[in-house]
């Protein structure tokens, strides 16, 4: 998840900005401020509800088994667009089963063709999984 660090920070601040006008305000009985205290907090949790989604599926990729695969082939994905540039689709292969995983790096993925990486598969959801870039070796 791109920006993943700034999008929880944010919406942590205006959640908590927006639970303490809430609580402070509303003891004052002012209206005006609950209300913007109200907003606040549902914009920062409109931002903490992705990532919590992504760590959630982080956790139980993690949870599950782990495949060493060798990457066989790429290509660009077309249907989406970060700056004008395309993220690549991977195809990797471990004992005769085909994974697919999308990456949003931009690196040059010929240096990885033939390469292994560690995927994190969920035991109970196979299309639950982690791809760990780091360990491409």
């Amino acid at each position: 998840m791109p920006g993943f660090g700034i999008t929880l920070t944010l919406g942590l601040f205006f959640f908590l900005a927006g639970l303490g006008m809430l609580y402070l305000f509303s003891i004052a009985h002012e209206i005006v401020f609950v209300l913007v205290g109200l907003v606040f907090a549902i914009v920062g949790a409109c931002f903490l509800i992705p990532c919590i989604r992504h760590l959630v599926k982080k956790r139980r990729a993690r949870s599950g088994h782990v495949v060493h695969a060798s990457v066989i082939s790429y290509e660009l994905n077309g249907r989406m667009t970060v700056n004008g540039k395309h993220p690549y689709i991977f195809f990797c292969e471990s004992g005769g089963q085909k994974y697919r995983f999308q990456t949003l790096r931009y690196y040059d993925p010929d240096d990885f063709l033939g390469k292994t990486v560690d995927i994190y598969i969920s035991d109970k959801d196979e299309s639950v999984y982690e791809v760990d870039e780091k360990s491409l070796r």
